[in-house]
């Protein structure tokens, strides 16, 4: 399976616009050096927050990656960033286990779902989600679904991608009317320690195609 390592950075006061551009910058230079990372901002909530999302196909891969030319040149230009950062990023390393059908186009908006599944019910509460994620699938759907390594151990990340808030308008409207969907939830809500926790993000940079 493949992994990803998140790292989360906000800008001092004043400096949003000035931290997301150079981010992208960044990013983009990344990309173009064959790095599979992206960038995303929150769209909504009382902070600006960007996070760059690093994929490796191993840890062994994870292991290698700051002693990498891609990872050299990133250093070479992170002074440019710490006069606009509010501390330093933190990051989480995940393990991606189901990712989205390559093709379609670039997303604009991801939201995240961060879930809580019951201890003893977990493989339960697995099982559930990941078939319901073919079903997503099925029908068109863009998501991932990844578990923390490190940080909050025991969650569980779902992430679904949209081309606007409008298509996540009308995801939200289907939704709401659908009766297998709403059983699912029912499901899910008996299994879980907790309300899931949802964040919406506009996307700056996609990640590459697989």
């Amino acid at each position: 399976m493949p992994y990803a390592v998140l790292a989360r950075f906000e800008p001092i006061p004043g400096k949003g616009e000035e931290l997301i551009q150079k981010s992208e910058e960044l990013t983009r230079q990344a990309q173009a050096a064959g790095q599979r990372i992206g960038l995303t901002v929150t769209a909504f909530g009382d902070s600006t927050t960007l996070q760059a999302a690093v994929l490796f196909d191993s840890l062994a891969a994870v292991e290698a990656y700051p002693t990498s030319a891609t990872a050299q040149a990133l250093r070479a230009r992170e002074a440019e960033l710490r006069p606009l950062m509010a501390g330093r990023p933190q990051q989480q390393l995940f393990e991606v286990i189901a990712q989205p059908a390559a093709g379609g186009p670039a997303p604009a908006y991801q939201q995240t779902f961060t879930l809580y599944p019951q201890g003893a019910k977990q493989q339960e509460f697995m099982q559930l989600l990941m078939a319901r994620m073919q079903v997503e699938a099925a029908r068109g759907t863009r998501g991932a679904v990844a578990v923390p390594v490190s940080g909050n151990i025991g969650t569980v990340s779902v992430l679904v991608f949209f081309g606007s808030l409008a298509e996540l308008e009308k995801d939200r409207s289907f939704r709401n009317a659908d009766a297998a969907w709403q059983s699912f939830a029912t499901q899910m809500a008996a299994l879980s320690a907790g309300p899931p926790v949802s964040e919406i993000r506009r996307v700056i940079v996609p990640l590459p195609p697989q």
